[in-house]
């Protein structure tokens, strides 16, 4: 039987694809638009995962649950690098915390494809998932929470220092995008079983793509 469960994830999925391709074909070159359709990439692999883990226990419903953390994972850490270029800050400080960053993402990439996160996954019937955490979860929670609220600080500190006005604007929707996301984050110590990340997600993409597009 379909459900809304497995429908948001489906939805989700050819819109954030769809936008993707608008934002590859609006132009090449900008680094900030780079690092965008990478993360453009990154969620709608997200939500391909959330798709089968909702729909298909195929390999197993625990793989497609590491293979979404994995991408979190993978899109906190791209996300604080397209903060940093988008709030212009650089230096040899700020690199090397960016390639800190990205060293720790790709650890936990690897402990999750290792089943360290997550111990059991049971896909039920009407499409929800109910898994059991291991007790590294809390360091993926940390790790991936950290890359948005990183962010906001970054484009906090730009917007109210010497940003001008247009700029400003333009931050204000990147704010937005990356409250968006942690919020969708959250929502899934309360709503675990259901896709509530995945609708935030495309969200945070619009905001994201409007921000650096337009």
């Amino acid at each position: 039987m379909f459900s809304w469960i497995i429908g948001i994830p489906l939805i989700t999925l050819l819109a954030s694809a769809t936008l993707a391709i608008v934002v590859i074909q609006s132009g090449r070159g900008v680094a900030s638009r780079l690092l965008l359709t990478v993360l453009l990439a990154l969620i709608v692999l997200w939500t391909f995962g959330s798709v089968m883990a909702h729909s298909i226990a195929f390999p197993s419903t625990l793989f497609w649950m590491n293979f979404m953390l994995a991408c979190a994972f993978a899109t906190s850490a791209v996300g604080v690098h397209f903060a940093t270029r988008l709030a212009g800050f650089g230096g040899a400080a700020i690199t090397w915390s960016v390639r800190m960053f990205y060293l720790l993402g790709g650890s936990l990439i690897i402990v999750a494809f290792s089943y360290g996160f997550l111990t059991k996954a049971t896909l039920l019937p009407n499409g929800a998932v109910e898994s059991e955490p291991g007790s590294l979860m809390p360091l993926a929670w940390g790790f991936t929470v950290s890359g948005p609220i990183i962010a906001l600080m970054l484009f906090g500190l730009r917007s109210w220092g010497t940003a001008p006005g247009t700029e400003r604007t333009r931050n204000i929707f990147l704010m937005a995008g990356y409250i968006v996301f942690g919020l969708g984050l959250l929502s899934k110590l309360i709503f675990e079983p259901y896709p509530s990340d995945i609708a935030a997600n495309f969200l945070f993409a619009v905001l994201l793509s409007y921000a650096v597009v337009s």
